[in-house]
C-alpha cells in the first residue's frame, strides 16, 4: 500500500462485490447520515465546526463482510454528493434504495486492486 493511499473502509455483501469483480457494479452508495458524513467528511470550519466543508480525499475502498471472512480493495475514482430526486431516480434508481429527498454519498469505483474473493462465472 502506497503511503499517499487513503482507505475508506466499507462493510458490503458478498453479492454486490461479486458485481463489482465481474464489471456489472460500478458505484457504491452511502445515505448522507450523521455517521456517514463523518467518516467521509472534512469538517474545517472555524464558526461552524458542524459544517461539513470537503469530502476526505479516499483512493481506495475496502470492501469486507463484518466477519472479515474475504476483502476487496479496489480504486476510488470520485466520491460525489447528491440530493436524490425524480433525474437521480430516473438514472440511478435500479442500483439504490433511496427517495426523493434524501442526501447520498455516490462512490465511482475504478479498478480492482486485490482481493482474496475468486470470481463466479
Amino acid at each position: 500500500m502506497d503511503k499517499k493511499d487513503k482507505v475508506l473502509d466499507l462493510p458490503m455483501r458478498k453479492c454486490f462485490a461479486l458485481q463489482i469483480l465481474k464489471g456489472e457494479k460500478v458505484r457504491e452508495y452511502r445515505l448522507f447520515t450523521d455517521h456517514w458524513a463523518t467518516r467521509m467528511g472534512e469538517f474545517n470550519d472555524p464558526d461552524d465546526p458542524d459544517m461539513m466543508t470537503d469530502i476526505k480525499p479516499f483512493t481506495r475502498a475496502h470492501f469486507h463482510p463484518y466477519n472479515k471472512s474475504w476483502w476487496l480493495d479496489v480504486e476510488i475514482t470520485a466520491i460525489d454528493i447528491f440530493t436524490v430526486n425524480e433525474a437521480f431516480l430516473h438514472d440511478l434508481g435500479s442500483e439504490v434504495n433511496a427517495r426523493i429527498g434524501d442526501g447520498i454519498f455516490v462512490i465511482s469505483l475504478g479498478k480492482v486492486l486485490g482481493t482474496n474473493l475468486e470470481e463466479k462465472k
